[in-house]
């Protein structure tokens, strides 16, 4: 062995060194046969030689890629692991030509292999040992070939590669869910490397087929495409910022087009993920008009006009998704709402729907088919108290943030340390506030209608109150005065015991 890797280091580009290499992959094989990696000792006798040959016209690397590959075509998955190991120690230490080099030889196998391991890892239990295996296989596969960068020279081999590997990511994402052996988060990352690195036309190509299918989905099918889109949005560097804002513009208006379409509430799920991710990590790419077509597509899918599924969904995982979109834009995106907290106060509005049900007895044809009450909603049930919750902190954000500011202003004045900034700040935080109060009449109406024709479960109304009172503490005597004159009697009676218990529990008293 010692001489073999005198050979290899010292570089005898010769039949020799050749036949030492091959020597040494025979004495391999009943360590493949068992299951067992090949040693590191080995790989590196591999590597050197590589690069030593690397100008030879008979270069060992594609001798030494069929050798291994010879022993890993088995049924075998503990050696068919043992052999993709062993090719990504051999890749990592590979120069990047010998990494092409390598990935060119063998990404055939790799791609069938990949497709055999998903087309059986569905008769396995997701915790079996079998699904961990395959699980680890599928991940070693994709680390293999993210390993190689792309000439980046918008070539029809880079094109290829980029759609092959979007392939598998899209593949990974539709099995990771259930198999634990698979690092959702380190797929990510090594999917986000690699499309980072791909030349401006590569990108944009990639961007505009996964759009295409995003936009038109319906199924369940689909849902993975939206994670890789996903992805690639949320990705690194302003490279193509400005290309990434004008698909993802057009992308919510055939979102909110195709809204009800939609039969799956896993792909609904992941598109309002995808939603939250761009709002949290790549707010540039909301501009104003996009802004509004999210609100537009919330309002609707959260109304009787948005989608209704045929699959076993928990309703109260679309409305935490929902108020945890809100409130990303309250607070990413709050110069946005200056002329425009009438979206809010309708999206409040129909989440107030999902929080309550219908009276059983005596119940109103009105509050059935009320267009406000989502239509994925059960007809005789409502939310949680998690909703609940929810729903009262995304009040607070949204009546404390403006109110927060106002009084930081004050107290700098009071203190005599006002400057011209601190007097704008304060000038600007009451014109948004009163802006905002101009709106809530609408929301504390729409409270005293549910009053009267829904009802709400004992905890969801006591977690709900605090938000309610909230509202209050911006509303003035002019729209305490609009709100008392939209509804009737009953409805004002309402109105009256709700602000009575404000005074007593929820507003502030000085002491």
């Amino acid at each position: 062995m010692t001489e073999v890797f005198s050979h290899a280091a010292g570089g005898n580009s010769n039949d020799n060194s050749i036949k030492f290499l091959c020597d040494v992959n025979l004495q391999t094989y009943d360590a493949l046969r068992n299951g067992d990696r090949i040693s590191p000792y080995i790989i590196r006798i591999f590597c050197l030689s590589a690069k030593n040959l690397s100008e030879n016209k008979d270069s060992n690397l594609k001798t030494i890629c069929n050798e291994l590959s010879g022993k890993g075509k088995r049924s075998d998955r503990r050696q068919l692991r043992s052999y993709l190991l062993s090719l990504k120690e051999l890749g990592e230490l590979l120069p990047p030509e010998a990494q092409l080099k390598l990935l060119a030889d063998i990404l055939p196998l790799l791609i069938v292999e990949f497709g055999l391991v998903v087309a059986n890892i569905e008769l396995y239990r997701a915790d079996s040992p079998e699904a961990l295996m395959a699980g680890s296989i599928l991940q070693t596969i994709f680390e293999i070939i993210c390993m190689c960068q792309l000439t980046n020279n918008s070539s029809e081999e880079d094109n290829q590669f980029s759609e092959r590997l979007i392939m598998l990511y899209t593949s990974l994402n539709g099995i990771s869910t259930d198999i634990a052996s698979i690092d959702r988060e380190l797929m990510l990352r090594l999917f986000k490397e690699q499309a980072g690195s791909w030349s401006r036309v590569v990108f944009e190509a990639a961007v505009n087929k996964l759009t295409q299918c995003v936009a038109h989905a319906t199924m369940a099918a689909d849902s993975k495409f939206t994670i890789t889109l996903t992805a690639l949005l949320a990705i690194d560097g302003s490279d193509h910022t400005v290309f990434l804002t004008r698909k993802f513009s057009l992308l919510l208006c055939a979102l909110v087009v195709d809204r009800q379409n939609i039969t799956s509430s896993e792909l609904f799920m992941n598109t309002l993920k995808m939603l939250e991710t761009v709002i949290k990590e790549k707010s540039s790419l909301i501009t104003p008009f996009a802004f509004v077509q999210v609100f537009n597509f919330l309002i609707m899918s959260t109304s009787q006009l948005g989608p209704s599924f045929s699959d076993t969904y928990f309703p109260d995982h679309i409305f935490l998704s929902v108020c945890s979109i809100t409130s990303s834009m309250i607070l990413k995106l709050g110069r946005y709402f200056r002329g425009r907290h009438n979206f809010i106060i309708r999206l409040l509005e129909n989440l107030l729907f999902a929080l309550c049900r219908p009276r059983r007895a005596a119940v109103h044809k009105t509050a059935l088919t009320c267009w406000k009450r989502a239509s994925w909603m059960p007809q005789y049930e409502s939310c949680t108290i998690d909703c609940a919750l929810a729903y009262t902190r995304l009040l607070a954000n949204l009546c404390d943030s403006n109110r927060s500011r106002a009084n930081l202003s004050k107290k700098r004045n009071r203190d005599g340390n006002s400057q011209g900034k601190d007097s704008a700040l304060s000038s600007s935080s009451g014109s948004s506030r009163r802006a905002l109060a101009k709106h809530v009449p609408f929301l504390i109406t729409e409270y005293c209608y549910i009053s009267l024709n829904y009802s709400f479960e004992a905890d969801v109304l006591q977690a709900l109150m605090p938000g309610i009172y909230t509202v209050f503490d911006i509303m003035g005597e002019h729209e305490l005065a609009i709100t008392n004159a939209s509804v009737n009697a009953t409805g004002r009676a309402i109105f009256k015991r709700l602000y009575e218990d404000y005074t007593k529990f929820g507003k502030w008293h000085e002491i």
